[in-house]
């Protein structure tokens, strides 16, 4: 239905294959699970500030380099093409994982966190 779901497994990643691949025209999603503890992926993505890089290599072994332009926290269901979208014919990449305060009835943190990039030339 066009919605990214997540990978089950909290040490992963997800790539959102309705979008780019990391380094080609247009924005490539990758999701993680956020935790207090090491055993979670994205468990320090709250710390990336603008200006640092961040290394995608892909199953071929192709090392890309993306700069952080922006840092972002939004509402849980809010909806934010910036996202996944972007027009300008350059190579984005947008970081997405929980993040605020857990809801146990939800099973959910109340925010996302999304670190956009942009790829270093």
């Amino acid at each position: 239905n066009g919605q990214m779901d997540m990978i089950s497994s909290v040490k992963n990643v997800a790539w959102y294959n309705l979008g780019a691949k990391p380094g080609e025209a247009g924005t490539a999603v990758i999701g993680g699970h956020y935790g207090e503890s090491n055993k979670y992926v994205f468990r320090n993505l709250s710390q990336v500030s603008v200006g640092d890089s961040i290394y995608v290599t892909d199953a071929n072994g192709q090392k890309k380099e993306f700069i952080v332009r922006q840092v972002k926290i939004y509402g849980k269901d809010e909806v934010v093409p910036e996202v996944f979208i972007s027009t300008d014919g350059k190579a984005h990449l947008s970081l997405i994982a929980c993040n605020g305060t857990y809801i146990s009835s939800l099973g959910t943190y109340d925010k996302r966190l999304v670190v956009f990039a942009d790829l270093a030339f």
